[in-house]
């Protein structure tokens, strides 16, 4: 493992979990702020030279260490997948507010959709679905051509709503850091959120207040019950982190809403698209590119509970990946991906 320093030009690693550390010899020249490892020599560094964003690689565990890209790309959050698509790792980076990606382990990037201008942090599951925060949390199930807003407690009060750090233990549960609830008066005391299905719903858990502690900068677990958060004190669960308190005002649940795979899929020109909604709801289902760019609106009014169909009539279309999603009183309930074969 290599760890980063923020912004400095130093580099340490460990070979035995963290019980003694060694330098990796490095310019001075150059300010590491990042880094992603895909396994224990290969991984990417991100950060500055003289204020200029610049990328490296080494696949060396940090012994040697080359610059991949510079001109604005990099500097900020960078995560690699750690499995490689079509022979290649794919990887994402931030800069300001622009989002870069590479499907070729860093040799070329381009630009998709950024959420924010700073990120936080960026987890990735497989190539396609990840999460980013930026005090908000948000999903993307096309590799980052779209980003989906998934509130936290829209219904808690009293309640700081900030995420930073987040651990994703699979695609359901996921756990984060960073916001806090005011207790007896105004005292404040950290909130751990959670997430059962993906963060289209986020609750949270509540900590030992006898430690009076007010935020939380760390999370991290070793399976689904046991976890470990930090901030001057060290917590730590061994049941999941115990009851989600369940805040279901304003808040949309995935069991409300239903979205089917369309069909036929593949499909030539046209294609039908069925859905269910069980409480009444301003209803929206979009069609995108593989650009992430909107191409048309199939549904876009109020709909009593009921089972629906739609057609995608795409006559006009290339042939190619196009993603279709539907949302719910503003809330984005599910994204599907189909493909067109003329």
């Amino acid at each position: 493992a290599i760890a980063d320093n923020y912004s400095y030009a130093l580099l340490y690693r460990t070979f035995n979990k963290g019980e003694t550390w060694d330098s990796v010899a490095i310019s001075f020249d150059n300010g590491y702020n990042r880094l992603s490892f895909v396994n224990k020599d290969t991984g990417w560094v991100s950060g500055y030279i003289s204020g200029v964003p610049y990328i490296w690689r080494t696949t060396n565990g940090g012994v040697n260490l080359s610059i991949q890209a510079g001109s604005n790309v990099g500097g900020n959050e960078i995560f690699f997948y750690n499995q490689k698509v079509n022979g290649e790792y794919v990887g994402w980076v931030n800069n300001s507010s622009t989002l870069w990606k590479t499907t070729n382990s860093g040799n070329n990037w381009f630009q998709v959709s950024c959420p924010g201008t700073e990120l936080y942090q960026i987890t990735f599951i497989n190539e396609n679905t990840g999460w980013t925060s930026i005090g908000n949390m948000y999903k993307t199930t096309n590799g980052g051509l779209n980003w989906f807003n998934q509130p936290l407690a829209p219904g808690a009060i009293n309640i700081n709503r900030n995420l930073t750090k987040f651990l994703v233990i699979d695609k359901d549960t996921i756990y984060g850091a960073g916001g806090y609830r005011y207790i007896n008066g105004n005292r404040i005391t950290a909130a751990i959120w959670k997430t059962t299905n993906g963060g289209t719903y986020w609750g949270y858990q509540d900590i030992d207040t006898s430690f009076h502690i007010g935020y939380i900068h760390c999370i991290d677990f070793i399976n689904s019950n046991t976890g470990y958060a930090f901030e001057g004190n060290g917590l730590k669960t061994t049941d999941g982190g115990g009851q989600i308190t369940a805040i279901l005002t304003n808040s949309i649940t995935v069991n409300d809403y239903q979205l089917c795979q369309n069909y036929p899929n593949p499909f030539n020109s046209t294609s039908k698209i069925k859905y269910q909604i069980l409480k009444t709801s301003d209803v929206q289902i979009k069609v995108f590119d593989i650009q992430g760019r909107e191409i048309s609106i199939l549904i876009n009014r109020k709909q009593t509970p009921g089972n629906y169909e739609c057609n995608f009539d795409a006559s006009n279309m290339t042939s190619g990946i196009y993603f279709y999603q539907l949302t719910a009183d503003g809330v984005m309930i599910a994204t599907k991906k189909m493909l067109m074969i003329k």
